[in-house]
C-alpha cells in the first residue's frame, strides 16, 4: 500500500494528483491527516462493497469481465428465492436490514440490507453456490470468506488488537485476489478504501462509533416535513 500523504501535504494543492486546492479542513487545530475525513461504514460497506460483490457474482455487466465469483442465473435465483422461503423463520425486529430477494429486487435494497446481505447471506447461500461451483479450496472462495470476515469485524462495536490484526490481514488476502486474479475494472476506488479500515479504527475506534447511521435516520423522519 502506498505512504499516506502527511499532514502538511494536505494543507497546499497536489496537481500532480489532480488536487488544485487544498482542503479548508487542514486548517484546523484538530487536523490529524487523512483520518480525519474517517471512513463510514454504511455507505463504504454496504451501499458500495456489497452492491458490487452481488453484481460479481450475479453477472450484472453490459460487457464480459472475469468476476472469479460469477454464479450462474439459476443459482442466483435459488439465492433469492431461499432469501424469500425462510423470512417468515427470521427474527427481524433483532436485525436493523431487512431480507430481500436479491435476485428480483437488488435496486430495492438499502445500505443496511446489504450489511444483512453480507453478515448472513454470502457466509451461507452464496458460499454454498460458490463451493459447488468451484470447490470449497477454490482460492475464490477463500478470498470472498476473507472479505466477509475483514467487513464483519470491522461492522463491531467493540474492536481488539486480534480484531484488529484479523481485519488486516483478511482485507489484504482480498486485496490481492483483486488485484491478481479479477478485471482491473472491477477494482474501484471502493474497495481501494477497505485497505484503510484497519489504520482508521486503529486511529479513530470502531466505524460504528462514528457511522452516518443515525444522522440517516434523521432526514428519514424529517424528509415528510
Amino acid at each position: 500500500m502506498s505512504t499516506p500523504r502527511t499532514d502538511e501535504e494536505f494543507k497546499g494543492d497536489e496537481n500532480e494528483f489532480g488536487i488544485s486546492k487544498a482542503t479548508d479542513f487542514a486548517q484546523l487545530k484538530s487536523f490529524h491527516g487523512y483520518s480525519f475525513f474517517g471512513l463510514d461504514e454504511l455507505h463504504l460497506i454496504g451501499a458500495n462493497v456489497m452492491k458490487r460483490i452481488w453484481q460479481m457474482v450475479s453477472g450484472d455487466f453490459a460487457t464480459d469481465v472475469n468476476t472469479t465469483i460469477l454464479l450462474p442465473k439459476q443459482a442466483c435465483s435459488a439465492i433469492g428465492s431461499a432469501i424469500t422461503e425462510s423470512s417468515a423463520t427470521i427474527p427481524s425486529a433483532i436485525f436493523e436490514g431487512s431480507f430481500r430477494d436479491v435476485y428480483q429486487k437488488a435496486g430495492l435494497m438499502r445500505s443496511v440490507d446489504w450489511i444483512m446481505f453480507l453478515q448472513a447471506v454470502v457466509p451461507t447461500l452464496v458460499f454454498e453456490r460458490l463451493v459447488e461451483e468451484y470447490m470449497s479450496s477454490a482460492e475464490q472462495v477463500d478470498a470472498i470468506m476473507s472479505l466477509v470476515i475483514g467487513c464483519t469485524l470491522a461492522l463491531q462495536w467493540n474492536i481488539d488488537q486480534n480484531n484488529l490484526a484479523k481485519i488486516n490481514t483478511n482485507l489484504h488476502t482480498w486485496h490481492l485476489h483483486m488485484k491478481d486474479k479479477v478485471s482491473t475494472n472491477m477494482y474501484n476506488v471502493n474497495f481501494q478504501y477497505l485497505r484503510h479500515i484497519h489504520d482508521i479504527c486503529l486511529k479513530l475506534d470502531p466505524l460504528r462509533s462514528y457511522s452516518i447511521r443515525s444522522a440517516e435516520r434523521a432526514i428519514g423522519t424529517l424528509t415528510p416535513y
